[in-house]
């Protein structure tokens, strides 16, 4: 238990320190790269949630704030490589959903610094409704 919250320290020094190196000044938010996965979401299939991976340090996020289009996230967790995976439970977002076409996800949130930094990050996703095969069910 120690060496994790002492790993998770030291992940949010190097994060902090990084993110102030290389981050310029006049930037109001952070461009930050998100994966969704799946890449076709089905609305009519039995998976009742869907992940965001980030490239931002799991640390460095206030997850209380994290929406994905407007939608606050479900759950939140490290990966393996110490990123920020956000949980999103699709029925929260399905009623903006259109079926059929690629929807842009928009993730967003703010930083655990002083003061708190803005970070955004989007992909398009195909949203289908293909139900549950039969062939599926065992």
């Amino acid at each position: 238990m120690k060496t994790t919250t002492l790993w998770q320290w030291l992940v949010l020094f190097f994060s902090v320190l990084l993110f102030g190196l290389v981050s310029p000044t006049t930037s109001h938010s952070l461009e930050v790269t998100v994966d969704v996965a799946p890449l076709i979401i089905n609305v009519g299939g039995k998976s009742a949630t869907f992940v965001v991976h980030t490239n931002l340090p799991y640390t460095l996020v206030d997850p209380a704030t994290v929406v994905l289009n407007g939608e606050p996230i479900y759950q939140w967790k490290m990966d393996s490589l110490g990123y920020f995976d956000a949980i999103i439970l699709r029925e929260a977002i399905e009623p903006s959903l259109e079926i059929g076409i690629k929807n842009l996800f928009v993730l967003e949130g703010k930083t655990r610094t002083e003061p708190p930094e803005l970070f955004w990050g989007a992909e398009e996703v195909l949203v289908i409704d293909q139900g549950i095969s039969p062939g599926l069910l065992r």
